[in-house]
């Protein structure tokens, strides 16, 4: 078996069994980083070091660390199907694909205080040369205050925030398929913030003025549920108030809140600020900062 013929039976093993954003991931990796490293190399004659071959690839094309960790995962999730379907292959042992320490790591922005003030300010867009309100103001809040990702906000359901309590139980990629989550701490509980509720709140408001039912909490303009691409409108957003941050990064942005928005069952649900954020009592941004979603910031 030759790695070409055996990467196309992995493939189709991916398509078939995970989602379709997994699968594409696998593809792109193999397509750029590892057929043309081993083309069709026997899979008895690729050593850890060849594998490694591939993986340096990546890193003189500038990945950063995580990418070059997805490459890595890649090839073990290939390695492990073809140790299923019992081909003959070297199996790996830990330490056989390290990621130099000189590995890139990605650069993350977040909103400074002057743009989380902007953001929490303003809700227009000039669109087509008009002056509008944006219809995804409050997702974009939301996913600041409380750090969702953004399919996890895609897949919020009504019936999915109770007494101020949120679950998270689904979330939508970007093929539009409704999945269980990125990882296992996917699935969580965490208690909003005053903040987060007036969010909420302004959501529904907007949603009963324009008349719009939905099941969705933060559905697109039809009702219906959201494709996160939709929410690439930020990019004309961020532009025109110069906030310079990315979609994906605003979940990266911590906001402090005052200990008295916290709801007194918060404790009970999750105290851990890595896993929920927004409802401890202090979160510093970039170090230096701390921000009141009211519009006060000081060092």
């Amino acid at each position: 078996m030759r790695f070409d013929a055996a990467w196309a039976q992995f493939l189709e093993d991916q398509k078939q069994r995970t989602g379709t954003a997994n699968w594409k991931k696998h593809e792109y990796l193999g397509r750029i980083y590892l057929l043309p490293e081993l083309g069709n190399t026997r899979l008895s004659k690729i050593t850890p070091n060849m594998w490694r071959a591939c993986i340096d690839a990546g890193q003189r094309n500038g990945l950063s660390r995580r990418s070059l960790q997805n490459i890595k995962l890649s090839i073990s999730a290939f390695v492990n199907f073809a140790r299923r379907e019992r081909w003959e292959i070297e199996l790996l042992e830990r330490g056989d694909l390290p990621i130099t320490k000189d590995a890139p790591e990605a650069n993350r922005k977040i909103l400074q205080p002057v743009a989380l003030k902007t953001l929490f300010t303003e809700d227009t867009i000039i669109h087509w040369g008009h002056v509008e309100r944006s219809f995804f103001i409050h997702a974009w809040r939301f996913l600041v205050l409380t750090g969702l990702r953004r399919g996890e906000l895609c897949g919020l359901r009504n019936e999915d925030i109770v007494d101020g309590v949120v679950t998270i139980k689904r979330s939508v990629n970007a093929q539009q398929e409704i999945t269980a989550g990125k990882n296992d701490n996917a699935r969580r509980s965490f208690a909003l913030s005053d903040a987060a509720k007036a969010e909420l709140d302004a959501q529904r408001e907007m949603l009963i003025g324009m008349s719009i039912i939905s099941p969705w909490v933060f559905p697109d303009e039809h009702g219906e549920m959201l494709n996160s691409s939709h929410l690439s409108m930020w990019d004309t957003f961020r532009n025109q108030h110069d906030l310079g941050c990315s979609l994906h990064e605003l979940r990266h942005t911590f906001v402090s809140v005052v200990q008295n928005d916290v709801p007194p069952a918060a404790a009970e649900i999750d105290d851990r600020p890595q896993r929920r954020y927004g409802y401890v009592r202090r979160i510093w941004t970039c170090r230096q900062w701390r921000y009141d979603t009211r519009g006060k910031y000081r060092r």
